[in-house]
């Protein structure tokens, strides 16, 4: 898929709208027919100057994304401890997200069940029903390939940035569950 920025209603930032590289419509999370391969979505994105391309998630295909929001600071080219963490763990293919201050990472496995985004951490992790953007601007020294996920690497970053508390004030379980459908961010191309 390619994407457009659209301006946020509210005056937020951007929205990035999925578009089906082969249709030019907006395509959908739901619709495998409105996705096409990495080629396709490049070419129509130069072709027809859409922003960018990007991936959707499917569980069948064994692919887990991972994003850590504001984690780089290019001015020093220093990342975060979250982030030197997490790349840390295991080497596999990283890039720098489009606003040039985040990273994706791609590893082959499955995520844990639970939450899918904690927004204290900055840190998100889908393997289903999720669309991220591929800016083809590596990490320098990551590999060129998407790595298999060693058996605790997906469930170490998992526990460590999804963390479940329970609250002081109403002893409910907070999990920081995000949303884990809609096309806001970032499957097939």
């Amino acid at each position: 898929m390619g994407y457009r920025l659209v301006p946020d209603k509210d005056g937020g930032k951007p929205k990035k709208v999925p578009i089906n590289a082969v249709t030019g419509q907006n395509a959908k999370s739901n619709d495998p027919a409105t996705w096409c391969d990495y080629q396709t979505a490049k070419d129509a994105a130069d072709q027809y100057g859409y922003n960018g391309i990007g991936f959707m998630f499917v569980k069948e295909d064994g692919f887990v994304g991972i994003d850590v929001d504001h984690c780089y600071d290019p001015e020093t080219n220093t990342f975060n401890e979250i982030a030197t963490a997490i790349m840390g763990r295991q080497p596999t293919y990283m890039e720098f997200s489009p606003s040039g201050d985040g990273i994706h990472l791609w590893l082959k496995g499955t995520k844990p069940k639970g939450a899918s985004k904690n927004t204290d951490t900055g840190v998100e992790m889908y393997d289903s029903v999720r669309y991220f953007t591929v800016t083809d601007n590596p990490i320098p020294g990551c590999m060129e390939t998407v790595a298999e996920a060693l058996p605790d690497t997906l469930s170490w970053i998992h526990e460590n940035y999804y963390v479940v508390e329970t609250s002081p004030a109403t002893g409910y379980i907070t999990t920081y569950e995000g949303e884990n459908s809609g096309l806001t961010d970032e499957g097939k191309y």
